[in-house]
């Protein structure tokens, strides 16, 4: 689930006005609806869904309901990673700040939400020529990019991503015809494969079973291989 802050959202320097924040947690405190997310300091922070727009409603494989909890409560509702519903002192730890509570709050965030890795502008430049621009007009091509490349003998491939929701997908394209389209909906590094035989990008994602590389070759000619 990814969410973005309201531009006009009551000031808050733990968070950045029209940014995306991935949600690792959701309850319903004292009747409000709350998100459990990492802020601009890179720690876990319980606050209002009402001050942000949900951009992805998709939430993470794995998320556990705790059922237990009565429905006059404080805490009336919590959903989330298994340890902040299944682990009766996670949740209390996370609020102060205790070590061990924090490295298991970083590493699910990192599991789940940290932004797609791709290559520097720089990078693409070299090895193809081109750099990536905004996908939506904005002015941040690594959040939402593309890149088009053109191959051998009138073929082309178009590269557009959106990095906080590691979402990358591939068109392939033979002058005005489609040939193939691709997408990744949980992408976690596009890499540039590069030799003087041949070059193109792999993409490591999760496929199923578990984890998965895809191999898109460019030059000398287009080509797509699951490895």
């Amino acid at each position: 689930m990814i969410i973005r802050r309201r531009k006009h959202a009551d000031d808050d320097s733990s968070f950045t006005a029209d940014r995306r924040y991935g949600v690792l947690g959701v309850s319903r405190y004292e009747g409000r609806l709350m998100v459990l997310v990492r802020d601009d300091h890179r720690l876990p922070v319980w606050t209002e869904l009402s001050d942000f727009e949900v951009d992805d409603p998709e939430l993470p494989a794995g998320w556990r309901v705790d059922t237990s909890l009565p429905a006059e409560g404080i805490l009336q509702f919590l959903a989330g990673y298994q340890e902040l519903v299944e682990d009766g002192e996670h949740y209390d730890a996370l609020l102060e700040r205790e070590p061990g509570a924090l490295a298991v709050f970083e590493d699910r965030w990192r599991q789940n939400h940290r932004p797609l890795e791709l290559p520097a502008a720089d990078d693409f430049m070299s090895n193809f020529g081109v750099e990536p621009t905004s996908a939506d007009g904005g002015y941040d091509a690594r959040e939402r990019g593309r890149v088009f490349i053109e191959g051998g003998d009138g073929h082309a491939v178009t590269l557009k991503w959106e990095a906080p929701a590691r979402r990358l997908a591939c068109t392939w394209t033979h002058g005005d015809r489609k040939v193939a389209d691709l997408t990744f909906p949980d992408a976690s590094l596009l890499s540039i494969r590069a030799s003087a035989k041949a070059s193109g990008f792999d993409v490591h994602h999760t496929g199923t079973p578990g984890h998965r590389v895809t191999r898109i070759q460019v030059y000398p000619h287009l080509s797509v291989t699951d490895l």
